[in-house]
């Protein structure tokens, strides 16, 4: 009992300075964490090096810590889902530098499955913990 009053405690305060985000035109939403702001063209460049840095990132102060999303013009039924997941581990595994995963299920959020994939991967200096969540919804990914 004291666990849940605790994590009440902690993670109302983030809650309440959280800015809301839609995606999908009110079908996909989050909210941001306390702080977070959006991140320049420029700097997402910088941020990701491979030439297709993602079409939205939010950012906090320090720049070490993202929320990259966007929309993909590739449909993803949700009978698809775990499929997916498992093919997006086999591409990233053979492309991303370092990469070593942690997790790669289907989980449900607000009724709608979506892949979570965990995993950490190289940087130039460093090591990045990824959380990496795909769904579909208005016929795009």
């Amino acid at each position: 009992m004291k666990m849940k009053q605790m994590l009440t405690v902690v993670l109302f305060p983030a809650l309440m300075f959280a800015k809301h985000v839609n995606i999908a035109e009110g079908g996909i939403s989050f909210d941001s964490p306390d702080g977070f702001t959006k991140m320049s063209h420029e700097m997402a460049g910088i941020k990701y090096p491979k030439g297709n840095p993602p079409s939205f990132v939010l950012t906090n102060q320090s720049t070490e810590t993202t929320i990259a999303y966007g929309l993909k013009n590739q449909e993803l039924p949700q009978e698809e889902i775990a499929m997916t997941g498992k093919a997006f581990e086999q591409v990233y595994r053979r492309v991303v530098g370092g990469f070593e995963l942690h997790a790669n299920k289907v989980v449900r959020i607000s009724g709608q499955k979506w892949i979570q994939m965990e995993f950490t991967s190289n940087t130039i200096d460093s090591k990045v913990y990824n959380i990496f969540l795909v769904t579909g919804a208005h016929h795009k990914m």
